[in-house]
């Protein structure tokens, strides 16, 4: 099993981002793999949840996400 870092969630989500459309399919194809159990082999820290709520709503990036779209997205991640 491994952890997702804030920043490959940042990066999925924001649009200007370089590394959007990598991340975003980077993200699509992870959280959908599952091992041999069934598990998912990914997790993603409460901290990390947090920091990306913190980073993804602030007005210094491009186009920051709405605070309620913000949780929105962290409860989708909550529900796999």
């Amino acid at each position: 099993m491994f952890a997702i870092d804030t920043n490959i969630l940042v990066y999925a989500h924001n649009a200007d981002s370089h590394f959007n459309e990598k991340m975003s399919s980077f993200l699509e194809r992870i959280m959908n793999d599952r091992d041999e159990n069934g598990e998912l082999s990914v997790a993603i820290p409460v901290q990390v949840l947090v920091e990306f709520i913190n980073v993804i709503t602030r007005q210094n990036i491009g186009k920051p996400v709405a605070l309620s779209a913000a949780i929105d997205i962290v409860q989708d991640y909550l529900a796999h």
